[in-house]
């Protein structure tokens, strides 16, 4: 702390290294999917000056598919979770394809994380979970937790009582909260997990969407974060952090949470929108491993068995 973090660039020597190991065997933890355009992605076409449809459109399994394949020979991508993106008017339409993608027998979606209305308080979340409960009252199986958007929250959003409320009905539903977030709504996320110890919570792309280079402030967060034992961390979304170089924040993330709590994550299709190709993630997650020197072991916590476990996969 107090010192800017030094540049690692992605070296083609670190490339190199990388292509040279058997392909690691990932569990993509954070993947979206839509049948429906998102506002957002018609405002990055104009700010980038591309021809309409060329990111508002539609994103499907099988496009992430070939994304899969064509990096197989050092990434052997076997499943993903599907995590929402739509919210609003979309969100039932999103459940109902996430579920649908997790029911195909031969599918690369193991896992969904659905837009459950937690701020919204415990009425919302119990009336959008009875939604989805077959005849005997049970969930479906591929349901593994809630997550809404805090960006364009205020920052002590997460204190809420209404969203206080809404987290405990979800963990008594057996589900878990995800965290998607910028650094300024650390600080209360931090209180809110301290105070509901009984909840599991993701945070999602290192708490660090939108955040430039504030390294300082946000590893002091983060590191508080991380003290509590209930939460795990995923790593990737580089895309989102505005920041020169994500090495000294990933090596932050992975001593913060440790091998055991790290997550890998493509963020697709929102990467690929964004300009990134789909294991670019993946590949700046094996420079920071290397670079602080883990075990094959560390590797495949971080890059499949942590997922497992969390996910329940």
């Amino acid at each position: 702390a107090g010192c800017a973090p030094a540049v690692v660039r992605l070296s083609a020597d670190s490339l190199a290294q990388q292509r040279a190991r058997s392909p690691m065997d990932v569990v993509d933890g954070h993947i979206h999917l839509c049948e429906a355009r998102h506002p957002w992605l018609a405002a990055v076409e104009q700010e980038q000056g591309l021809q309409t449809g060329a990111l508002d459109k539609l994103w499907s399994c099988e496009e992430l598919c070939a994304q899969v394949a064509a990096c197989a020979a050092n990434f052997s991508v076997r499943r993903a979770v599907f995590v929402e993106a739509c919210g609003g008017v979309h969100a039932s339409a999103e459940t109902a394809l996430m579920l649908r993608e997790a029911a195909r027998p031969d599918g690369l979606v193991a896992a969904c994380v659905a837009h459950v209305p937690a701020p919204d308080g415990a009425a919302a979340v119990n009336a959008f979970l009875d939604g989805l409960r077959d005849s005997a009252g049970a969930l479906p199986a591929a349901l593994k937790g809630g997550r809404v958007v805090l960006m364009g929250s205020p920052p002590d959003a997460p204190r809420a009582p209404a969203y206080l409320e809404g987290l405990r009905a979800l963990a008594a539903a057996g589900l878990h909260w995800e965290w998607c977030c910028s650094p300024s709504h650390l600080p209360a996320i931090v209180e809110t997990t301290r105070e509901l110890p009984g909840c599991q919570f993701v945070l999602d792309h290192c708490g660090h969407n939108g955040g430039g280079d504030d390294f300082d402030t946000w590893a002091a967060d983060l590191r508080r974060l991380a003290a509590c034992p209930n939460v795990v961390c995923k790593m990737g979304a580089i895309e989102e952090w505005t920041v020169d170089d994500p090495q000294p924040y990933l090596r932050e993330a992975l001593a913060a949470f440790g091998f055991d709590r790290c997550l890998a994550e493509s963020n697709w299709f929102v990467s690929e929108a964004l300009g990134r190709p789909y294991a670019r993630s993946f590949e700046d997650l094996q420079v920071a491993l290397d670079a602080v020197g883990a075990t094959d072991a560390d590797r495949r916590a971080v890059f499949a068995d942590n997922a497992r476990r969390v996910y329940r996969l």
